[in-house]
């Protein structure tokens, strides 16, 4: 019975322009507070109002679909970045500085997890499983709204791909530190057994 209650706070006039727009808001439940039946019931309901709302509203679909991504993936918000921050900490429960230093770790990362990617593809090792997760969360918050706590997934492969760019940039470095073997000529390979033979 999600997926119904998802569609509806996802799609109204809130989240599709405001401070809310790519966010999910309560007040798009408005006039369905009371309905009777089950959770399997009221799901129907629920559904029934969000995909009339998207169907009603299709020239702004694919721009609040732009935005949910956005939103998600912590690059954009309506008015500033620190918003995002904020409803991770009061709709989410999480609390403000520790939303703020998930944040600040998240930005910190993300160039280092990309650059291991390429490190990885590289190397020739597959790299699809981290693709894949992304590509999930990516698909779950443009069908549904751009909320942090679908990025969890990646936010615990960022430390993984970021070690793998730290690893490799300092074998680069130790190989660049290394002294260059000297290379010995067949003269001087001669030498020692001509005086051996003598």
């Amino acid at each position: 019975n999600g997926i119904g209650s998802v569609l509806m706070v996802a799609n109204c006039d809130q989240t599709y322009s405001g401070y809310l727009f790519g966010y999910w808001s309560i007040n798009c439940a408005a006039g369905l507070e009371n309905i009777k039946g089950d959770e399997s019931q009221k799901e129907v309901v629920w559904r029934r109002r969000g995909l009339n709302y998207i169907k009603h509203h299709e020239d702004r679909y694919p721009i609040v679909t732009a935005a949910r991504v956005a939103r998600m993936w912590g690059i954009w918000t309506p008015s500033r970045i620190t918003e995002g921050i904020e409803f991770d900490a009061a709709l989410e429960g999480r609390g403000l500085w520790q939303s703020q230093l998930a944040t600040d770790q998240y930005f910190v990362m993300l160039p280092f997890a990309i650059a291991g990617i390429f490190v990885l593809r590289r190397r020739k090792v597959p790299v699809l499983p981290f693709l894949a997760i992304a590509g999930t969360i990516t698909f779950t918050a443009a069908t549904t709204f751009g909320i942090t706590r679908y990025r969890a997934p990646v936010d615990a492969m960022l430390p993984v791909l970021a070690g793998v760019a730290f690893f490799a940039a300092w074998d680069a470095w130790r190989r660049q530190r290394q002294p260059e073997l000297t290379t010995t000529s067949p003269s001087e390979l001669r030498t020692p057994v001509a005086v051996a033979g003598r």
